[in-house]
């Protein structure tokens, strides 16, 4: 969905909207977008561009698109979503990059040291 289009969509109902990298999306992710959906309000993810990303933007963004609580999600720059929000005041913002980069790394971190025990194994 287009940033235009999720902003016509937000300024019905009431939403929380939550920016993120979910690179790629764990469980603790999806674990954290199921504690912030709230029965009565809508549940929109942005995800964040990331040229250093493992996987696509598309593709990360199919992925949360999955998951059951997830009612819209758009591909953008954090600053131009902010933006959108600041208009709608029916809409809760959740964002914060640093944390988000930092479930990544320990995802990265989990899958070297997988690797290096199965190295350590041969």
């Amino acid at each position: 969905m287009q940033l235009e289009a999720l902003s016509s969509l937000l300024a019905r109902d009431e939403w929380s909207a939550v920016t993120g990298f979910f690179d790629p999306l764990t469980l603790v992710q999806a674990e954290r977008l199921s504690l912030i959906s709230r029965p009565g309000m809508r549940l929109a993810v942005v995800v964040i561009p990331d040229s250093g990303a493992l996987l696509s933007s598309h593709a990360r963004a199919t992925l949360v698109a999955a998951l059951r609580e997830v009612d819209a999600v758009t591909i953008a720059e954090p600053e131009q979503f902010k933006k959108v929000c600041s208009e709608l005041p029916n809409v809760r913002l959740h964002h914060d990059t640093e944390a988000e980069r930092l479930r990544s790394a320990e995802f990265e971190e989990l899958i070297r040291e997988r690797q290096r025990s199965a190295e350590i194994l041969k």
